[in-house]
Formats: structure tokens, C-alpha cells, sequence
């Protein structure tokens, strides 16, 4: 025999509003997602082992089998599913089956369901269906069973989970349980009286216990209201419960009304057993029913009880029943009302509907009240019944009111609280409904601080756009006497001390610190986020262009007789990598910390790669800006290149050329989800991003614009979106010749025949440097927010030569995306999409769990140019430190010797390089031969670079035209190598190569780093193939520099290199290059590559400390080595080798701390004393070094490091688990896993 239960379909709260079509798609209250009632496992329970049962979900829209073998169907179903359960129950007697009919709506509508039904089960089932099934098998089935009392709730068997455990139809993740039956109250809407009797009876707790422990969901729905009854039986009872079932791990939610045991001791006891929402419904019982009447001393203790709930983890979930016979007119304002003074954030609304054998439709019915039968409309969203004091439509738009009212009230700030508490664990989740909109991975922006010349608080920048005002004007901090242009945009009225300490303000002088620090702190405090909260999970990505530039003009103001101090405070805050410690510690939380520095497309990128931390899951709140502020040098240079105008700036106008800005902008970006759970304000999304490379001129673009045009391709794709989606771009715009044509033609190509407006923020502020980026996107959220564009001042018609027209007037609209690009120095281009937080768009796919390998491996050191010199050299015991020669120097150094570009590779024009960009493109090249990868112009887009750089290219020709003649001109030849990115577009330009391209400026061991982005990169599918390089030179100042702050050896400590642990800052410097080349590993083995390892996991950890200590402590070191095992799936015993690069120094002892604590039986490997300390390289290439090695069978070098525990210990043959870490005096720890 089979028994195949039925659920009938029924339709939800709003699914037939159509009104509420914008709005609905939020809510998932009003649409019953939890599983089906209780009623159907219990019969299956109730149902002998040797009948066979199936179930049916008609409302998840399965289909009903009539020739599965089926004898009898079983309809279970209440009184909106009552159409559909008659349409079944037809269906199957046209089939020739026998159909039974139960439930709420069946036991008080028996003689309309037995029209259609063989028999009708009236009341509780425990008894009736085991009859009724024994009365089937014998063919004696009677028309009606009726139960002859109560159940027992002491001998229910336990409920059948398992017949919906087996659905793939259901995505809802709760289970439910009954504890009551029965119910001493007789509000007007219920049935539970009349149908299951007005004395309560109680499952035992241990049942109830056992029950919730064989469930398969952590969340569990009390179908009771009456757990929190105010009678002494009732408490005593759920007091039992939750003193049992508080050590199970379930989250629950519970249901009651107003006529409740509001007692703050019980609810305490609750809420440790684990319950998290409280549903209550209202206007039902007498407390509520005054408070909608106007009883507002009841309204606020309402507001008292919701505030409670919520300050013991408790949300509360509100009902309104509307259409009571005092209801009138406006009875939605009431409603809102109550919310908004009760601060609910969670409620639905439903039309009181008088559901057959309630009291309610006795009364109604007895008035000839009752206006449809139509049982589908009976779901709360239709009126069948004539209201007393409006009419039945006027009802019908009071609730649509609420609905609307209600979402319009919080939808800003509350949207995650509108719905049930849903918990994973410990963790509170968002709904399964925005889970599935991308909410759960989306990246948000909910802080944002600016310093800039037009303000320093959104209000004071917003307004500026609005009125049309610049912030450009003649300087009050430089003397611009020398130079054609007096003019320039500063921080106007920016003013460190309201956000920063006396102390703070001793110790960091430099104006791109304070600017950063200041807006940093400003766009934490906007975004509400305790950052203690988040511990572990806290990411920082930084971008500047400049640094410290000003102290680091000090050095050669000292140099050239100014009475300036140059000491290790001013040395290190003019470091590329000088914010990632300064902000961190100013915020007091260390975390995963990135130095983005692509010149004028830093902050662009930045903002880009915190979208990546966020939807990659490793971070759940990401601080990121740009800085940058206003240094003669860099005014100097730019003049002396001749793009700085003597009038205001009109991009894409006339005059053409530029004036230079400063400021600073930060932006708190979130897990959506989580920042929806907080109630956080969204400001935006960030929802797709791209960099490419010109390949073309070390500061021009390339003339045709198509690297503008790949820049906004890649990112809008990346995005989801069309042009057609985007309300504006917001273009680089810099006003000068070049750049405006090239960008035009670049965006021509790209919007085709779409119309979308252009407008250039930099009319407004200058060019900013490094924090433009997010200076004008931050400017371009604000005005989306506001619902216009801001026009490009000064337009006074499309300049020749340019193939676009800017915005020239402002521009009133509502829009809900936008692009905004920069292009820099070096051909390096970003831009990314900004999006309002409801915009939805189809995101290309991401495998954040791809096996990366490398591929291909270059070296460029003291020991030579090729991986078998430097590993010859190595087993050879060589050393390469010696008394520097290339240039005046007292020190001694590990100095790359001369390279005669003609020899190196004919295939390569090496011509105009300066060494650091001569040493990354040659091992860049012998990478990527040795990868076999082909360059070709089809390929030049698939193939990313990422490099890291420490100190850079040289500046000292530049910086010494400067500042040793009065009329400050500047070295051309010089200034465009500057900026740190100016290797990465050498090394792009000599090879061709115009995908992904990135800066790093972390600092010490960037290498690694420069592999973690590589990683990123090829996991979301932006490219195919990746370089990710390092590299360092020396040069005499960098030298005479170091020398003066004491960070070198000498005598005979720097003629016998090795650990010393008596000095936490001195190293013998080196310098070189090294490479390698990484892709999925599918692919590679698709196409017969050869692989030297897989990279398993990366991790990195700036520490919070004083700005220019030491940083000892190597707490952050332990951090990031125990997060890259945890992502590699590692434990400390499976690490065969650790590769390291010390600096000779104290430093070194964290890293040997750690290995005795955790890996002690781990050999251990550098080449630092065989090369000198490269501070960006080191690490990076003894990793390659020793990867060649094991490939070819090669032992290990014998150690140098005079530390014989070191020195005389064997070296393993084969490791497979190699672990790279790294720690600095800057703060900044790294940690990379590879499996051999």
C-alpha cells in the first residue's frame, strides 16, 4: 500500500499586489518560506512502517504522478490553500484515486471539501488517521472521522523531518516544532480552540529535546503562541524548556502576542536558550488593540519591550492585522506610526481575514459580512468581507500603505532587519533572499572622509559641486615664483588637530600622513563600524603617488645647506610604504594591509582591489583611500614637462593643461550582508574594477585611446554592465593635450553610438596625484546620491583634437551607476564601477579555490643574471657583497655588475632604461621564456603584471636640479621615472604586455605580495598568465641616506655579513630583480608546461606600533603564518622548508622565534648573505632560487648565516610544503605556502 501526502499551493502575502512590485523583492516576510506545516510529518509518523509514503509540494510546484502506484492521497491544507486543496482533490478522483481531505481548513469546511473528497478527517489526526488508513485496507471507509478527544501529547511519535529533509525544491534552513495544543484564549481571528480544544496541554521537555536534537537545521520555528502566556503553568513550562534546550546550539523563533508574560528575567532566560526572533501579533489581543486605537502610554511601553529584546539579541517581528471593525481611514498612518516610535524594523501586514471556525467569521457571517468564498483570497492580501468603516478597496490600499510605508521607512539602513534572524553557527547571516541577490560577497561602501580643496566633510564637497565652485587657486604653502603657473589646488581650511593628538601631530609632519589619517578616521567614525568587532578580518589597501615627498625633499634641502632636519622620523615618513603603518596604527588595528602605487591611478586601483578583499571572502571590512599632497618637487616636474596650465583647468576645453592638487579621500568598504546587518547606511556598491597597460611611452598614453577603451571594456564587463546602464564617467580629464585626446578616442570607441554624459571632477580640484581617483569617485557618489551630475567647468566647447564634449551644464537625473578611469605615468590605467546598493547586474563567475602554479622563474642579482649562475654561485658559497664602486659610497653592498643591454636579448629594446627597470624586464623575459609562454599581440591583454617595489627608481637627478638653483627647474629626463610604477610600464612597454597592471609598494619582502595580487588576479579570471616581479637598485643618495639614519653596517660587520642580532635597523643593502610567472595549473597543464610548484595560500598582516620603531614583537608574523596555513589546509607539522630573508639584524629573531616554536624540525634557507639585503626581492627570489633547484635535482646551498644551528643542519632533498616568510621593521608580515 502507498500513501502519497499532498500540500496544495496557495499564494503569499504579495505576491498578487502589484503595486508592491519594486518593494517586494526585498521582503521575505509575507511569503512563507518556511517549510510546510507540521500536519503532513505527523501523519507520516502516525502512518504503519509497512505503508509506503510519498509527498507532494504542489506550492514548490511538483507535479502529481497518478501512475506512480499510489492508493491513497492525502490532502492536508488551511484555509488559503482551500481552492487549490478542492482543484487536487477533483483532480485525483478524475484519476480514479482515492483522495482523503485534513487540516484546519477541511475540519470546519467538511461539506464542501466531502463534494470532492472520499473522506473528510475532522479535528486532531493522532487517532482518526490510523483508523481511517485501517478502514482503507479493508475497503470500509467512512465519509467523516472525528477525533474522540485530545491527543495525547506524551505519546505523539516524533514528527517526520526526513519527508522534507529530501526536497531539492526547499532552499529554507529551519525546522519546525509543536509543544502546545490547545489554547484558553478566543481571539477573534484564531482557530485554535475550536479545533484543537481551549485546555493546553504540554509535550514533555524531554521529548521536545530529543526531538530538536535529531534535527538537521540549527534555526528552529516554535509553531506555539503560546509559550509566553502569562499563566503560572504556561511559564513554568517554558522556563523547563529553556533551561533544557540551552546547551544545544539552536537558534529559535517564537510567536506570541501582546497578552504576554513580558517579564525581563524570563525573556533573559530565553534569549541564553537561544531564541532570536520574536514574531507578536497585533491588534489582536487588548494591549495592542489600544495602542491602535491611540493609547500611547501602551505604545511606549511597546517601544520599552522591542529596545529590550534588542538589547539581548532578540529581534522582534511585528504583524499587523488590519481591518478591524475600528479601523478607519488611515489606519496605515497609525501603523507606521507605532513602528517608527517603537523602533520596529521588522514587520508584515495582513488584511484580518475571518478564517472558517473562528470567531471572527461566525460574527461576520451572521452579519451577511462575508463577501467572497474564493479561499485563495483568504491569505491576509484580499478583503472578503465588508470592513466597517472604510470600503473594501479603500482597506485593500491602507495595506498596501504599510507595505510601501513601512519598506520606504527602512530600506536605507534596515533592510537585513525587515527579516528573520538567520544564524550559521555563531554567525548571523542576511536572508536567504538577499543571500541570493549577491548581498552576502557585495562590496559597500558605508564610510566616507575627504580632505579636499573643496571641503574637508561630504557636506562642504557636495555643496562645492553643486554651486559650481572650485577649490583652485593661488597657493598659500608653495612658493611658486619660479614656475609659469602661480596657481594650484590646495586642502583649503584642513586642520589635523580636531582628529589628531598633540602627540600625533609631533610624530607625523609630513601633510599626506595627517591628510590620510584624518580622512581615514572621518570615514570610519561616518561609517558607524567598531573595528574591534571585526578583529582578524580587517584589510587596509593604500595608495599614494608621492608619499612623503615632502620629507623626503628635506633630505636634499639639508644637502643643498637649508637648516631642515632629515632624521629616521623625516627618513620614514618619506618612504613609498610610509601610510600602511602610520594608518594602521593611527586606527589602532593591524590587519591585511596593500600599498597601491600606480601614480595618478592609485587610489582607482585601491578601491578596486578592497572589492576583491571584500567578495573574496578573506576580509569583512577593507579601509581604503589615497593621499597625496602638494610638494615643490613634483610642481617642478611637471612644469618642466610643461602640462601645468597658468589658468584654471578645463579638461576636454580650452586653455588645455593642468594644475596640481592635493587632499586625501578614504572609504569604508563592507561586507554587504554584514553591513546590513548593522543597520549600516550603504552609500554605494563597488561593483566591478579593471587595470590594464598602455605598453606604450614611459609618461605619454598611447594616441589611439585604446587603452582607455580597454580600461572601461574590462571593468564595465566586469561589472555586468552595458553602457547603456551607466549614468556617467567620470573621466580622467587631466587638461593636458595628450591625455584629454587619447581619452577621448578611448571613450568614443567604448560608448559607441550610446549617450552618456562626461564629466572631469578635476575642473573642481586639480589633479590630486595618487588620491584622485577616489577623490572624484568620492565626488561622483555623492552627486549620484543627490540625483545629478556636476558638469566640467569651464567647458567652453570640445578642444581640437578631442572626439568627445564634457558635461557643461549640470545635469538633474536619477542614476544608479557610473564609471570612473585614470590613467598615469607609466601607461597604467584603472577604473571601476559605482553602483547605489539596490542596483543588480550579472557578475562574471570567480573560483576563488583555483590551484595556481609557477611556471617560469627569472633571477637578476649580484650573482648573476641567469638561474643557474645565481644557483651555481650559491653551492659555490660566493658572496657578491663588496665595496661599492658604481657610484661614491663608503659602504659596502651587493651591487648587480654592469649589464650591456646589446647582449642580453635581442628580441627586447632595452634602450632608455635606468637599471632597476633593465634588471625587472630582464627577468621578467627569461620568466617567461623559461614558462614557454609565447608573447604575441593576441595574447599582450591575457597576461597581468604585478610588481613590487620598495624604494624605486632614482630621483636624485630631479631632486638635485631642484633644489641647488633658485629657479627650480626640474630634470626632465629623471622626473618621468620617479613615480614607482615607472618599472612596470618599462617592463610592460619592452614586452608588450597591456593586460592587469599593478604597483606594490609595500615595503621590505613586496615580493610576496606582488605573488598574493598574481594570485587574485588569475582566481577571477582577468587574466591567463602572470608576472609577478620585484625589484631594488642602489643609488648614492638612497645610500648617503640610510648611512645618515644608521640603517648600515660597517667595518668589518659589513665585511662578514651575517646574523646579528644587536641592532634592530642596520642590513648590508643589495640589489636586483627577480620573477616569476604563474598560472592556473589546468591550463598550464593543457598546454604541456612545465611546473616548478603550486602556491596554496598568501597572507599578509601589517601591525598596528610606534611609527619609527623597530617592531619586534612578531605578533603580526604569527598572524599571517597561521592564516596562510589555514587557507593552504596545513598544519605547522607538514612544513618541510621555510625560506626567509633576513636582514641581519634583530629583526631576524621573529622569524627564528617562530620556526623553534612551530616548525623546528623545518630546514631553513635565505640568500641574503650571499647577495646583500634587497629589501623588495630577497625573499621572493631565494623562493625561486630554490625551486630551481628541487626541478633539477640540485641540492640546497649550505646556509651562510653564522648561526650554526642554522649553518650545520641538513637540508631537506625533496620538501613538498615550502613555507616563505617574511618580517620588517615597517610593520608589514608575509606569508606564502607552496607545495612542490
Amino acid at each position: 500500500m502507498k500513501v502519497t501526502f499532498v500540500y496544495p499551493r496557495f499564494e503569499k502575502f504579495l505576491e498578487s499586489v502589484s503595486k508592491m512590485e519594486a518593494e517586494s523583492k526585498f521582503f521575505t516576510v509575507g511569503k512563507f518560506t518556511c517549510p510546510p506545516s507540521l500536519g503532513i510529518p505527523i501523519l507520516a509518523s502516525l502512518t504503519p512502517p509497512d505503508v509506503e509514503t510519498a509527498f507532494v509540494d504542489d506550492n514548490a510546484g511538483e507535479k502529481i504522478d497518478f501512475s506512480d502506484g499510489t492508493d491513497l492521497y492525502a490532502v492536508n491544507c488551511f484555509t488559503p490553500q482551500g481552492t487549490r486543496a478542492l482543484e487536487i482533490a477533483r483532480e485525483c478522483r478524475a484519476a480514479g484515486k482515492t483522495v482523503v481531505m485534513g487540516g484546519m481548513f477541511p475540519s470546519f469546511m467538511a461539506d464542501e471539501c466531502l463534494k470532492v473528497a472520499d473522506a473528510v478527517c475532522v479535528g486532531e489526526g493522532e487517532y482518526t488517521w490510523p483508523e481511517l488508513l485501517a478502514d482503507f485496507r479493508r475497503g470500509a471507509l467512512k465519509r467523516v472521522y472525528k477525533a474522540s478527544k485530545p491527543a495525547d501529547m506524551s505519546e505523539m511519535p516524533e514528527p517526520r523531518g526526513d519527508i522534507f529533509y529530501g526536497k531539492q525544491c526547499y532552499d529554507w534552513d529551519e525546522d519546525l516544532i509543536q509543544l502546545t495544543r490547545g489554547c484558553p484564549y478566543g481571539c477573534a481571528m484564531c482557530i485554535i480552540p475550536a479545533h484543537m480544544g481551549s485546555r493546553m496541554r504540554f509535550k514533555p521537555v524531554e521529548m521536545a529535546v530529543a526531538e530538536i536534537k535529531n534535527m538537521r537545521h540549527q534555526n528552529v520555528y516554535l509553531t506555539d503562541d503560546s509559550l509566553f502566556f502569562p499563566q503560572k503553568a504556561v511559564r513554568e513550562y517554558a522556563e523547563r524548556f529553556f533551561d533544557a534546550v540551552g546547551g544545544l546550539g539552536r537558534k529559535f523563533f517564537v510567536s506570541s502576542t501582546m497578552a504576554l508574560n513580558s517579564d525581563e528575567a524570563f525573556f533573559a532566560r530565553a534569549a541564553a536558550a537561544g531564541v532570536k526572533n520574536f514574531y507578536c501579533t497585533l491588534n489582536v489581543d487588548p494591549a495592542s488593540i489600544a495602542i491602535m486605537r491611540g493609547d500611547d502610554s501602551g505604545l511606549g511601553r511597546l517601544g520599552e519591550f522591542v529596545d529590550m529584546l534588542r538589547t539581548m539579541g532578540i529581534s522582534f517581528f511585528a504583524s499587523f492585522g488590519l481591518g478591524r471593525d475600528w479601523d478607519g481611514e488611515g489606519v496605515s498612518d497609525r501603523v507606521l506610526e507605532i513602528c517608527s516610535r517603537a523602533r520596529i524594523t521588522m514587520s508584515e501586514f495582513f488584511i484580518f481575514s475571518p478564517y472558517p471556525g473562528s470567531p471572527h467569521w461566525r460574527r461576520l457571517e451572521s452579519q451577511n459580512r462575508i463577501t467572497s468564498r474564493e479561499w485563495r483570497k483568504y491569505n491576509g492580501a484580499h478583503v472578503v468581507f465588508e470592513p466597517a468603516k472604510m470600503s473594501a478597496q479603500r482597506l485593500r490600499e491602507e495595506f498596501v500603505n504599510c507595505w510601501k510605508g513601512f519598506y520606504e521607512m527602512n530600506q536605507s539602513r534596515n533592510l537585513a532587519q525587515m527579516e528573520p534572524s538567520v544564524w550559521c553557527g555563531e554567525e548571523l547571516k542576511v536572508s536567504k533572499r538577499l543571500e541570493a541577490r549577491g548581498v552576502g560577497r557585495e562590496a559597500a561602501v558605508t564610510g566616507i572622509g575627504i580632505v579636499s580643496p573643496l571641503g574637508c566633510s561630504q557636506g562642504e564637497t557636495l555643496a562645492a559641486l553643486k554651486e559650481g565652485r572650485d577649490g583652485i587657486g593661488p597657493s598659500a604653502k608653495l612658493d611658486l615664483s619660479p614656475f609659469a603657473s602661480k596657481i594650484c589646488a590646495e586642502a583649503k581650511g584642513f586642520d589635523p588637530s580636531g582628529r589628531m593628538s598633540p602627540a600625533e601631530l609631533a610624530e607625523y609632519t609630513d601633510p599626506f600622513i595627517r591628510m590620510a589619517v584624518c580622512a581615514a578616521r572621518a570615514a570610519v567614525e561616518d561609517s558607524g563600524a567598531d573595528l574591534s568587532a571585526y578583529a582578524g578580518r580587517i584589510g587596509y589597501v593604500l595608495a599614494t603617488c608621492n608619499a612623503g615627498l615632502n620629507s623626503g625633499e628635506a633630505e636634499y634641502r639639508q644637502k643643498y645647506g637649508e637648516a631642515v632636519e632629515f632624521d629616521r622620523h623625516v627618513s620614514a615618513q618619506s618612504e613609498f610604504y610610509a601610510l600602511q603603518k602610520a594608518l594602521v596604527s593611527a586606527l589602532g588595528f593591524g590587519g591585511e594591509c596593500w600599498m597601491v602605487n600606480t601614480a595618478c591611478s592609485g587610489s582607482t586601483a585601491a578601491i578596486g582591489l578592497a572589492q576583491t578583499l571584500v567578495e573574496s571572502g578573506r576580509c569583512d571590512i577593507v579601509v581604503t583611500g589615497g593621499a597625496d599632497a602638494l610638494a615643490l618637487s613634483n610642481f617642478a616636474g611637471f612644469s618642466a614637462i610643461k602640462v601645468v596650465s597658468p589658468e584654471k583647468i578645463a579638461p576636454f576645453s580650452t586653455p588645455e593643461g593642468m594644475n596640481i592638487g592635493e587632499g586625501a579621500a578614504f572609504w569604508v568598504v563592507e561586507n554587504l550582508g554584514k553591513a546590513l546587518l548593522r543597520s549600516a547606511e550603504c552609500k554605494c556598491k563597488i561593483i566591478g574594477h579593471a587595470t590594464t597597460a598602455d605598453a606604450h611611452h614611459p609618461t605619454q598614453p598611447d594616441p589611439r585611446g585604446d587603452g582607455v577603451y580597454r580600461t572601461l571594456r574590462d571593468a564595465a564587463a566586469d561589472a555586468g554592465v552595458s553602457a547603456g546602464d551607466l549614468g556617467c564617467i567620470n573621466a580622467h580629464g587631466s587638461g593636458t593635450s595628450a591625455n584629454d585626446r587619447a581619452e577621448s578616442k578611448g571613450i568614443k570607441k567604448f560608448l559607441g553610438e550610446t549617450a552618456v554624459p562626461v564629466t572631469s571632477t578635476k575642473s573642481y580640484m586639480g589633479h590630486c596625484m595618487g588620491a584622485t581617483g577616489i577623490l572624484e569617485a568620492t565626488c561622483q557618489v555623492l552627486s549620484m546620491n543627490a540625483d545629478f551630475v556636476p558638469p566640467t567647468l569651464r567647458n567652453s566647447g570640445r578642444r581640437a583634437g578631442c572626439e568627445i564634449s564634457a558635461l557643461a551644464e549640470p545635469l538633474h537625473k536619477k542614476y544608479d551607476c557610473f564609471i570612473s578611469a585614470n590613467y598615469a605615468f607609466g601607461g597604467n590605467n584603472a577604473a571601476v564601477v559605482i553602483s547605489k546598493r539596490d542596483f543588480i547586474s550579472k557578475k562574471p563567475a570567480r573560483d576563488y579555490g583555483a590551484e595556481i602554479a609557477i611556471t617560469g622563474l627569472g633571477v637578476v642579482s649580484p650573482l648573476g643574471t641567469t638561474l643557474a649562475e645565481n644557483v651555481e654561485a650559491l653551492a659555490e658559497g660566493s658572496c657578491a657583497v663588496s665595496k661599492i664602486g658604481r657610484f661614491e659610497c663608503a659602504h659596502m653592498g651587493g651591487l648587480v655588475p654592469p649589464l650591456n643591454p646589446r647582449t642580453l636579448d635581442r628580441r627586447v629594446d632595452f634602450s632608455g632604461m635606468n637599471n632597476i627597470s633593465l634588471y625587472s624586464t630582464l627577468a621578467a623575459k627569461r620568466a617567461l621564456d623559461g614558462a614557454g609562454a609565447a608573447l604575441s599581440r593576441s595574447k599582450s591583454e591575457k597576461i597581468a603584471i604585478t610588481a613590487a617595489i620598495s624604494r624605486g627608481s632614482s630621483e636624485s637627478r630631479h631632486m638635485d636640479a631642484v633644489f641647488s638653483n633658485p629657479d627650480r627647474r626640474g630634470d626632465v629626463g629623471c622626473f618621468s621615472n620617479v613615480t614607482a610604477n615607472s618599472t612596470a610600464g618599462w617592463v610592460s612597454k619592452a614586452l608588450d604586455i597591456k593586460g592587469p597592471n599593478i604597483t606594490l609598494t609595500p615595503g621590505p619582502n613586496g615580493g610576496l605580495q606582488a605573488v598574493g595580487y598574481s594570485l587574485d588576479v588569475l582566481r577571477e579570471r582577468r587574466a591567463e598568465m602572470a608576472v609577478a616581479f620585484a625589484a631594488d637598485e642602489l643609488y648614492a643618495q638612497q645610500m648617503a641616506g640610510y648611512g645618515k639614519i644608521g640603517n648600515l653596517y660597517s667595518g668589518e660587520e659589513e665585511a662578514d655579513f651575517r646574523l646579528r642580532f644587536g641592532d634592530p635597523f642596520k642590513t648590508v643593502y643589495g640589489e636586483g630583480a627577480c620573477a616569476l610567472v604563474l598560472e592556473a595549473r589546468a591550463a598550464a597543464e593543457s598546454r604541456g608546461a612545465q611546473t616548478y610548484g603550486t602556491v596554496l595560500s598568501f597572507a599578509s598582516y601589517e601591525e598596528p606600533g610606534e611609527f619609527a620603531d623597530a617592531n619586534l614583537k612578531g605578533e603580526g608574523l604569527g598572524i599571517a603564518v597561521e592564516q596562510s596555513l589555514s587557507r593552504a589546509g596545513l598544519g605547522a607539522g607538514e612544513i618541510d622548508l621555510i625560506v626567509w630573508s633576513p636582514r641581519g639584524d634583530a629583526q631576524d629573531e621573529k622569524v627564528l622565534r617562530l620556526r623553534r616554536g612551530l616548525f623546528p624540525r623545518a630546514g631553513i634557507v635565505t640568500n641574503v648573505f650571499n647577495t646583500g639585503y634587497v629589501e623588495s626581492v630577497s625573499a621572493i627570489s631565494a623562493l625561486a632560487e630554490v625551486l630551481y633547484c628541487l626541478k633539477n635535482g640540485i641540492a640546497l646551498w649550505r646556509q651562510r648565516t653564522g648561526l650554526a644551528e642554522i649553518d650545520g643542519a641538513p637540508l631537506p632533498d625533496s620538501p613538498k610544503n615550502i613555507l616563505c616568510m617574511a618580517s620588517s621593521h615597517v610593520g608589514n608580515n608575509f606569508s606564502l605556502v607552496c607545495r612542490v
